[in-house]
């Protein structure tokens, strides 16, 4: 029987809130029905790490044919409180109970970061994955960096 790796540990991060607006249907597709959710502002907190979601940004999301299952890519910036602005590409996936309602239980994402200060140029060299949760005003997200633990 094959040794198991070494499992990757999690270090949190930060959280995002970001505040969001009411859905878009955009149209169907053989995939499911896309729709785009803007993205209006929040906050953004954790040790070290303050700052603003910038108002602009948006999540096209979409429904697969299922109903089950919301394939999430939002694109968005924040600025935190020293002025620093980091872009960020979130892709995921949130998975409903049942077919048709919007209990969650699975929602996960992928966060990407793009930003030339160079204190930051750690989030440009790592992994991170982000717990999700939903609620009608807004999406939390808490950003975990995926690390060596061995």
């Amino acid at each position: 029987m094959a040794e198991m790796p070494p499992t990757p540990a999690l270090r949190y991060c930060f959280t995002i809130r970001a505040e969001v607006d009411g859905w878009m249907e955009v149209g169907k597709s053989g995939s499911g029905t896309l729709f785009f959710i803007p993205i209006t502002g929040g906050q953004v907190r954790g040790d070290g790490f303050e700052g603003t979601v910038l108002h602009g940004g948006g999540d096209w999301a979409t429904m697969r044919s299922g109903k089950d299952v919301l394939e999430v890519e939002a694109r968005y910036q924040i600025q935190l409180n020293n002025g620093v602005v980091i872009d960020i590409l979130n892709t995921g996936l949130t998975r409903y109970a049942k077919p048709g309602t919007l209990e969650i239980e699975y929602f996960m994402t992928r966060p990407h970061f793009r930003v030339a200060h160079p204190d930051y140029d750690w989030m440009t060299r790592a992994v991170f994955v982000g717990q999700a949760d939903s609620k009608p005003d807004a999406t939390e997200i808490h950003i975990f960096e995926v690390v060596n633990n061995a």
